[in-house]
């Protein structure tokens, strides 16, 4: 197998159980139901997640430290972008054509969809860190 290959799946890996440790058990349920419309909350959010997402990571890597501020920089700017609901919502109304009226409904399928797009969402840009750390 390819070496590169390997060793970026393995940090994928990584970071996205970090991401859900951070994103889903560190997150209380207030910061998580208000986070899309407080800033404040969003901010504090993101960067709980930083701390939980990158210390670990900086533990296993020995990365130079403009790699480690542009992939903070990335994955902290595109979760605060994701936590506002504009991404999910935007996907929504143009790829799934939901109407408008549901997006705030709990149809059960509607809110598995937008979970679903929003983790992809913040998945996606996990490939920036591991890019940076195989390749960069």
């Amino acid at each position: 197998m390819n070496e590169p290959l390997a060793t970026a799946g393995g940090l994928f890996f990584f970071l996205t159980f970090c991401h859900f440790v951070a994103d889903w058990v560190f997150q209380s349920h207030e910061v998580a139901m208000n986070k899309h419309e407080d800033r404040l909350a969003r901010l504090f959010h993101v960067a709980c997640y930083l701390c939980c997402m990158y210390f670990p990571f900086a533990l296993v890597l020995d990365w130079r430290f403009e790699f480690f501020l542009i992939s903070m920089a990335a994955t902290g700017a595109t979760h605060y972008i994701g936590d506002s609901h504009w991404p999910v919502l935007l996907w929504a109304r143009f790829i799934r054509r939901i109407p408008e009226e549901q997006y705030t409904t709990k149809e059960p399928l509607t809110l598995i969809l937008c979970l679903v797009i929003d983790q992809l969402w913040h998945l996606l840009f996990l490939l920036v860190p591991v890019a940076l750390a195989v390749w960069g």
